[in-house]
């Protein structure tokens, strides 16, 4: 139930340059072992110095029951949407119990996150500055997590 971060993403290198993974930061991978992860490695001195890629897997394990699987999704309108994303978060949670809210656009780059507190309400999230496309929101308790497309207009 971790997203990817500079814990799991930390390659290092002894010259300046760029490090790109794959997948990115803000992931959210399922349970299972000997997951890839990927990343290139880009020199600032590309005349002396060569690119490189790596792989490396990774065991992510199930704790508390995060995987379990969603008895009843929660439902998420309008769709497509303009300019709000409301989520009926009701059937996911008891109240009180923390929500972690995050969109990826379709190349697994994090476009929002929030962490929230169910009070009963939905929850509504601003995506009128999102480009038109499709995005994957994410939603995780301590025992689901919900996954769903949804379009941007």
């Amino acid at each position: 139930g971790t997203l990817l971060s500079e814990i799991q993403l930390d390659a290092t290198a002894n010259v300046d340059g760029m490090f790109i993974y794959d997948p990115p930061s803000g992931t959210l991978l399922p349970a299972g072992d000997g997951q890839e992860l990927d990343v290139l490695f880009s020199p600032g001195d590309s005349t002396n110095y060569n690119s490189v890629n790596k792989t490396v897997k990774i065991n992510v394990t199930v704790v508390g029951g995060i995987n379990n699987p969603v008895i009843s999704n929660p439902r998420i309108f309008p769709v497509p949407v303009l300019d709000e994303l409301t989520i009926d978060q009701s059937v996911l949670s008891v109240q009180g119990q923390k929500i972690i809210v995050y969109i990826q656009n379709i190349d697994g780059r994090m476009m929002y996150s929030l962490v929230t507190v169910n009070d009963g309400d939905p929850i509504k999230i601003n995506i009128r500055d999102l480009p038109s496309g499709i995005y994957i929101l994410h939603l995780q308790t301590e025992q689901v997590i919900f996954t769903e497309r949804f379009i941007k207009q």
